[in-house]
């Protein structure tokens, strides 16, 4: 949890238009200020507050940004300061304060613009202190870090247990596709009978050629 807060001398109208604008979007646009009761204030209803505070002379700027990692929505900060303002600032008979939530980034945060006598708007170390330890009891911020501690382990280890699953879906996956290796018996086949084979002969002897005959006329010449 951080908060940080300044006390100056002078109107409040250049911090409220710091408040209500809206840096995510177009310049038309307005992040919403509300009053102690929590309602949404008109535009008129802007205007009176920083008149006041023109007639007073001073304003104190808060600002209440709780720790990231416990992840609260504007909405949530929107209603832990509400009450925590409630519990904080009307005791004081003529102070007066609205406030806004800015969400435009990933650390949503609230900023409170208090206005009345300079005594009810002073604050030493002490009373700041004590401020800063009631914001963290009003967010109970530290509970919820550790809820969403708990939260975040259970996630990680559901991570885990859907990783472990997904690899033996892939190793049984792997395991189907692989082509059978032992290859079925053959069925036996009958022995072929040998076939009737006449018996090996001796090579005849080679025989010498017969000398060439003369089978001219006899007696002529």
């Amino acid at each position: 949890m951080i908060t940080k807060t300044d006390f100056q001398r002078g109107g409040a109208g250049n911090l409220v238009k710091y408040v209500r604008r809206n840096r995510a979007q177009d310049t038309g646009h307005k992040v919403p200020v509300r009053g102690p009761a929590g309602r949404t204030l008109t535009d008129q209803q802007v205007s009176d507050f920083v008149e006041k505070s023109r007639d007073f002379g001073f304003e104190r700027h808060i600002i209440v940004s709780p720790d990231p990692r416990a992840g609260y929505s504007p909405s949530e900060i929107d209603q832990h300061t509400q009450q925590l303002m409630q519990q904080e600032l009307t005791s004081n008979p003529t102070m007066d304060y609205l406030y806004g939530v800015h969400s435009e980034d990933c650390h949503p945060h609230s900023h409170i613009v208090a206005t009345g006598r300079e005594a009810e708007l002073r604050m030493d170390r002490q009373e700041i202190q004590r401020f800063r330890s009631r914001a963290r009891s009003q967010f109970r911020e530290e509970e919820r870090l550790k809820e969403r501690d708990v939260d975040r382990e259970q996630e990680r280890a559901e991570e885990r247990r859907k990783e472990a699953h997904e690899k033996e879906l892939d190793r049984e996956a792997r395991k189907e596709a692989q082509p059978d290796r032992e290859l079925s018996p053959e069925p036996d086949r009958e022995q072929e009978p040998e076939m009737d084979r006449e018996p090996d002969r001796e090579p005849e002897p080679e025989r010498e050629p017969e000398p060439e005959r003369d089978f001219g006329m006899g007696g002529a010449q």
